[in-house]
């Protein structure tokens, strides 16, 4: 009883800094805006996915049948909420050690656990779990696909392509976007594999332009605000393609789904050790409106 006591001591100043790791290369939090409103005890998360219809115009009369009607086409979801976790643990030798020098016990336990569920979130937003039935977006059945160009050499494949044969791919993608959805839907961020990231920030436009590809597309489209480097896109695509996504970051439009963020439980005894247990409660990326995001391949 003494040593959960003494375990649990040690926690109380270790976790708070544990919880102000920074885990730099891992995304999604970074890329989805984070939903926690769900709650605690939530098992299933009810939301409708909208497609909106119908547009404007200039009207010849005030008659109610020359005015267009406007309609939203909604469908009722539910995801699932999933309980993950990690546990570690400190010997009967760790805690005797740490009581006898004064140091406290091992807090890279802490932060290793922590992580742990981080990445959890990660490979559940990028490339979800099909054994729990949870789609990431990777994989999510209603966002449109976009496929690139083939360029005079009736090659499509970025490898094979000049730096204005790859800008015009990043043109018609966000151009495609805005115009199925009659400029309703108008991508302000854009994730990409690391070696598209790279080169589009390391190629110069030509030999006679040393400016970045990355620096043409920006002024070209000054509606994306954000670059993502995202691992989850290498070799995510067609034929091991990489992955090229724009979408508009709004939490009314997408959204990464995690009622209940990781929780230390209280110290338990199993054999000569004190075991820490994590619980974390995630369901997911949700996407409310499907033509808010194009997914591309062939990159």
């Amino acid at each position: 009883m003494n040593d959960t006591i003494y375990v649990e001591e040690q926690l109380t100043n270790i976790l708070p800094k544990t919880y102000e790791a920074k885990f730099p290369n891992l995304k999604a939090k970074e890329i989805f805006p984070v939903d926690y409103s769900d709650g605690d005890g939530v098992d299933i998360i009810e939301w409708i996915s909208y497609d909106a219809r119908g547009i404007a115009k200039i009207l010849a009369s005030y008659a109610a049948k020359d005015i267009p009607r406007v309609d939203i086409s909604g469908k009722k979801n539910f995801t699932r909420v999933f309980t993950g976790g990690a546990s570690f643990g400190y010997s009967v030798d760790d805690i005797r050690k740490s009581q006898k020098t004064g140091k406290s016990i091992d807090a890279k336990k802490a932060s290793t656990a922590l992580r742990a569920n981080e990445e959890l979130i990660e490979k559940i937003s990028f490339n979800g779990d099909d054994k729990h039935g949870i789609v990431g977006i990777l994989a999510h059945p209603n966002i449109p696909r976009f496929s690139t160009l083939k360029n005079a050499a009736t090659k499509y494949l970025w490898k094979d392509k000049n730096p204005k044969e790859k800008l015009d791919d990043l043109y018609s993608m966000f151009n495609s976007m805005t115009k199925t959805t009659n400029e309703l839907e108008t991508p302000d961020s854009i994730a990409l594999s690391p070696d598209i990231y790279n080169l589009l920030h390391e190629t110069p436009y030509s030999d006679r332009d040393s400016t970045p590809i990355v620096e043409t597309f920006k002024k070209a489209k000054p509606e994306i605000k954000n670059y993502y480097k995202v691992p989850y896109f290498a070799k995510a695509g067609a034929n091991e393609t990489d992955i090229v996504m724009m979408f508009k970051k709004d939490s009314e439009k997408i959204s990464l789904k995690i009622p209940h963020e990781t929780e230390f439980m209280p110290p338990q005894v199993d054999g000569l050790e004190q075991v820490v247990f994590t619980r974390l409660r995630i369901a997911g990326v949700v996407v409310f409106m499907p033509f808010s995001c194009l997914i591309g391949e062939g990159f």
